[in-house]
């Protein structure tokens, strides 16, 4: 699976999200992973659910360059 511990802290995770909409990363095999800013964003947010967040909220992710498209979805747990 994809570990996106390995690649970005939490803490700073939270940081970027709240400055942008979207962020990508760039794992060590080459996955590119969208990250949907407002699912982190509601992380954050104590009174919400995590566990019904863990089955809704998807990050998007393929095997592509930058440019591509991104479609596929695994579900996004923290």
């Amino acid at each position: 699976g994809i570990n996106i511990m390995e690649l970005i802290t939490i803490k700073r995770l939270f940081k970027v999200c709240s400055e942008n909409k979207y962020i990508a990363l760039r794992t060590k095999d080459n996955y590119k992973i969208t990250i949907n800013c407002e699912i982190i964003n509601l992380y954050q947010n104590k009174d919400v659910d995590r566990n019904s967040l863990n089955k809704t909220h998807f990050i998007s992710w393929r095997k592509c360059s930058f440019s591509e498209y991104i479609s596929n979805k695994v579900p996004f747990l923290l």
